[in-house]
């Protein structure tokens, strides 16, 4: 194996100034007085900053601001804490834990007595818990084969993980992620094992910092301290032929030790906000994070502003870092929802696919409180192969282990393309992704006897809260120019009714066309499936045959209906029609026009905003629709999410 190395005296200098520039930092950063396991430990947020001088960062870092960002050296950021506010802390016999520049705060631990007394300070703008997270790690375990394959490189049982992505393609082109540089955050490396060799002897592992412990030494800790974390390097940059090779393995790294392990993972976002911060000072162009935090937030909360690591996740993308955080693995519990700070905007959160391209029943979902797509994008999340810790590989599962595939591809994707920021990355990915097909929802259908109905059904791919914008093709991605339609779309007609025919576009639409006869009054229904790979979708759609116009009437889809609605109407004759919908007292809330020019269904969509254009509110609302003489009333339930 040949891996690129670029690594010049600019590198060494780098190597040299991030722990230069740590050491400065950490009366900014990370306080020696950090305690292991606090159970008390709150945010104090501060009304003011110091504005003497801002701290120092690596040139490394300035290059990227410069390139990958609007946010100068020397803005608000950049400025450190008061320190009378730190005296005026301890003064009042709180252990600071970390200190964030970024948002103008320290984490502390204190009795509620001190807590109190603290509250009282002048300068104390707010005051949070500092959430954590105890993760019970679901597994999915499936067993793993090495596929017969043709390649640079024997990728042994992490082909499938790694070819999902495209990424070995990317491999045969020469790109390994040389000189992009990537921190890691989680519970400990065991940077020793075998795969990561080359990293080692080559001196690709530029800084290392415990969060933890407040020292260098991130592979400590035997046992399961180091278990998660060798797993996820590994699995976005371990290379030992054979057995296991990750997207980026020719990158540089930066390891943060952020996480405890007592008897799960347990993280505290405190670790996370001060590993970020410390991540931006040494130049760091990609952190991959496998953790979030949920114990003092809940789902309403899901904004992308409120979780305060989820603010500092922001901040790092202003400074031109590109963050990957998995999405999480609450599919299955009551939270379900992607936990911070994965629910930032312009964090890319990854959920879990198993190796066939299934979304994982664990994997977290979205949307955000405030309506935004998360995850996403997806990798694969069960029967991962990953290092152990002290030696030998193993299957694992969790969108832990989907994030770092992601990231890895993005460090193969900045190397091909140095000058794309973050918007030019995510567009090429969204126009690369492979995810099922979505039908717009078609209902029941209403045709006299020797009568057409025409149907025109169409397919696309628009993203969802479940698989985010799908499974980025990366080969793709870095070599052509955003195209969001890429290899056809079918559509395939199943038991439709006689005398009718169906004509397939090939790109996502076609024609359905059915004259019933006497024969066939009652009710029929026609079955299309829209596939593209190893997706599809199945629209069922009832077809109701009439020998004479029936009485009007209406019906909501989907009931209960959410943000919006869509009412069919059954006319029982031509022209101008109303629909009008009421709450419960009665006051009217939207009246909607409509026109019917056949006996078949007539479709009113409503968007869930009154006639003054506000968005309704949850609720029973009432159902009226009239067209000439004829009036029918129903109810319906309406649910916002806005």
């Amino acid at each position: 194996m040949e891996i690129k190395l670029a690594k010049s005296f600019c590198q060494a200098i780098i190597s040299i100034l991030s722990v230069f520039f740590f050491h400065i930092s950490l009366y900014d950063n990370t306080i020696a007085e950090n305690p292991k396991n606090d159970k008390t430990a709150y945010w104090i947020l501060f009304d003011s900053k110091s504005d003497d001088i801002p701290i120092q960062v690596s040139n490394r870092s300035l290059q990227r601001r410069r390139a990958k960002s609007d946010t100068e050296f020397g803005c608000w950021y950049d400025y450190p804490v008061k320190p009378d506010y730190l005296l005026a802390l301890r003064e009042a016999g709180a252990r600071i834990r970390h200190i964030s520049r970024w948002l103008n705060a320290a984490s502390v631990s204190a009795s509620p007595e001190v807590l109190d007394g603290v509250s009282r300070l002048s300068f104390v703008k707010d005051i949070k818990r500092v959430s954590s997270y105890s993760n019970p790690r679901e597994y999915e375990i499936q067993e793993i084969y090495a596929p017969a394959i043709t390649s640079v490189f024997d990728y042994g049982p992490s082909y499938n993980q790694i070819a999902m992505l495209a990424v070995d393609s990317l491999h045969d082109q020469g790109y390994s992620g040389a000189g992009i540089l990537v921190g890691i955050m989680d519970t400990g490396f065991d940077y020793n094992h075998v795969a990561f060799s080359d990293i080692v002897a080559e001196n690709r592992i530029i800084a290392t910092y415990d969060f933890i412990n407040g020292d260098t030494d991130v592979i400590d800790e035997p046992g399961r301290q180091r278990d998660h974390g060798t797993q996820v390097f590994s699995v976005l940059a371990g290379f030992d032929e054979g057995s296991l090779i990750g997207p980026a393995f020719g990158a540089d790294f930066v390891l943060a030790k952020t996480e405890i392990v007592l008897q799960e993972i347990q993280a505290e976002e405190d670790n996370w906000v001060a590993a970020a911060e410390w991540m931006d000072s040494i130049g760091v162009d990609i952190i991959s994070s496998s953790v979030g935090y949920i114990d003092w937030y809940d789902t309403t909360q899901l904004d992308g502003q409120t979780a305060l690591c989820t603010r500092a996740a922001n901040i790092a993308v202003s400074m031109g870092i590109i963050v990957v955080n998995s999405a999480g693995n609450e599919g299955n519990t009551p939270w379900r929802k992607v936990f911070p700070p994965a629910d930032g905007d312009s964090v890319i959160a990854v959920g879990g696919v198993d190796p066939s391209g299934i979304i994982l029943n664990l994997s977290s979902r979205g949307p955000t409180v405030d309506g935004r797509i998360k995850p996403d994008f997806c990798a694969q999340g069960s029967a991962i192969y990953a290092a152990n810790w002290g030696g030998g590989y193993l299957p694992t599962s969790g969108t832990s282990f989907s994030a770092p595939l992601v990231a890895g591809a993005i460090a193969l994707t900045m190397e091909a393309h140095p000058q794309w920021v973050l918007a030019d990355i995510l567009e090429n990915m969204k126009s690369y992704s492979l995810r099922p097909p979505i039908f717009d929802h078609i209902g029941p259908q209403s045709v006299l006897v020797d009568e057409t109905l025409n149907l025109r059904l169409s397919a696309g791919f628009l993203p969802d809260n479940n698989y985010g914008w799908g499974i980025p093709d990366f080969n793709a991605a870095v070599n052509l120019p955003p195209d969001w339609y890429g290899e056809e779309i079918v559509l395939e007609a199943i038991d439709i009714p006689d005398n009718s025919t169906f004509f397939d576009s090939l790109n996502g639409s076609g024609l359905f066309t059915f004259i019933p006869e006497l024969s066939q009054i009652g009710e029929d229904t026609a079955v299309f499936t829209s596939y593209r790979g190893v997706y599809s979708d199945t629209e069922s759609v009832r077809i109701i045959i009439l020998e004479q116009p029936g009485s009007l009437s209406i019906v909501v889809a989907p009931h209960p209906a959410v943000d919006s609605a869509v009412f069919r109407v059954s006319p029982n004759g031509l022209g101008r029609g109303n629909v009008y919908i009421r709450d419960v007292s009665g006051a009217l809330i939207k009246n909607i026009d409509f026109e019917s020019s056949s006996g078949n269904f007539v479709i009113v969509n409503w968007d869930g905003r009154n006639n003054s254009g506000a968005y309704v509110a949850s609720g029973v609302y009432i159902l009226t629709v009239s067209l000439g003489h004829s009036t029918s009333t129903d109810k319906f339930f309406f649910v916002s999410r806005r």
